[in-house]
């Protein structure tokens, strides 16, 4: 039974964690747009300095659908797909995260946002919103990427421009303007959470209601399968 019931519980966290996966996976499509031949496997798609900035205190970094990274600069700890230098500080900050949020299109143009970025001082997190424009028409090179600018509260987003031939035609026709004030849908982590705490839920609570209707049990006794639950850590060891 204590291996039927552990061989249960391995297979239904490994489904969880597969939905999760699954959730969160990026089909790096904005509307029609399949954007996926912009991201890179190097994790830079492209380096600028903020035009702003006229002593080069930051850089930003962005990808398509995956984390950019420059090792040298930010490691592991600013995984994110759009991150911003610091050189005063030599640290990193993530400017929004995976998953891509799809906003706007139209027939040459397709907009974006990652959202869920490091928090400012008053606990608002960071957002960036990508415009792609089709870049034979602007007169653009092909990858071009410009920051706008960051835009102030109560919208608070960094603002980019992205240059690229893969929005040039058969786009959808218009749909709704993006919000950065707003979250995107939930990730692939929050509906794991949600599965295991509905499905542990349900678990105990139809197990309760058995051992109490059917066995007349009470107490600590009304915990399904209890002498398991007691058993559990010397079962996975």
């Amino acid at each position: 039974l204590f291996n039927t019931m552990r061989a249960v519980i391995v297979a239904v966290l490994a489904l969880l964690v597969l939905v999760a996966v699954g959730a969160n996976a990026q089909s790096c499509k904005v509307g029609n747009f399949d954007l996926s031949s912009l991201k890179t496997t190097d994790g830079v798609t492209d380096v600028i300095q903020d035009p702003f900035d006229s002593k080069g205190q930051w850089e930003f970094f962005l990808n398509f659908c995956a984390n950019a990274n420059s090792v040298s600069k930010c490691g592991t700890t600013a995984s994110a797909p759009a991150v911003q230098w610091v050189s005063s500080s030599n640290t990193c900050k993530v400017l929004g995260q995976l998953p891509m949020i799809a906003g706007a299109t139209d027939e040459k143009s397709a907009t974006f946002i990652y959202d869920m970025g490091t928090p400012y001082s008053d606990g608002t997190p960071r957002k960036t919103q990508v415009k792609i424009s089709c870049a034979k028409d602007a007169n653009k090179p092909e990858g071009t990427l410009e920051f706008d600018k960051e835009y102030p509260a109560p919208n608070r987003y960094y603002g980019f421009n992205f240059y690229s031939n893969v929005v040039c035609g058969g786009g959808p026709g218009p749909g709704p303007g993006p919000n950065p004030n707003n979250g995107g849908g939930l990730s692939g982590g929050s509906i794991f959470l949600i599965i295991f705490f509905c499905g542990a839920a349900v678990y105990v609570g139809v197990g309760m209601l058995v051992k109490w209707k059917f066995y007349k049990a009470s107490g600590c006794e009304l915990v399904p399968n209890t002498d398991f639950w007691k058993q559990l850590p010397g079962l996975l060891m």
